[in-house]
């Protein structure tokens, strides 16, 4: 999931993730994971908000711009329906 710059700060990210939850439910899933680079802080923010937790670290398995990055898995467990 991204969100250009020019919409940034505007709920267009937190719109999108809980869509995301909600199509999640309809379809009965009972789990949704992600990937977020651990500098993206913004991110971070809203998945936490979003009810995502921190379940761990990878180390290096990004290279940006020639910068290795870690990134985190996070996840939320949703309930039955």
């Amino acid at each position: 999931m991204g969100v250009d710059t020019s919409g940034s700060g505007r709920g267009i990210g937190a719109a999108l993730l809980g869509e995301g939850v909600a199509e999640a439910r309809r379809r009965g899933l009972r789990r949704l994971e992600l990937t977020v680079m651990t500098d993206n802080l913004r991110a971070i923010g809203l998945y936490l908000r979003g009810g995502f937790q921190i379940e761990g670290c990878r180390r290096q398995p990004l290279l940006r711009d020639g910068i290795v990055v870690d990134e985190y898995y996070m996840a939320r467990l949703l309930s039955p329906a």
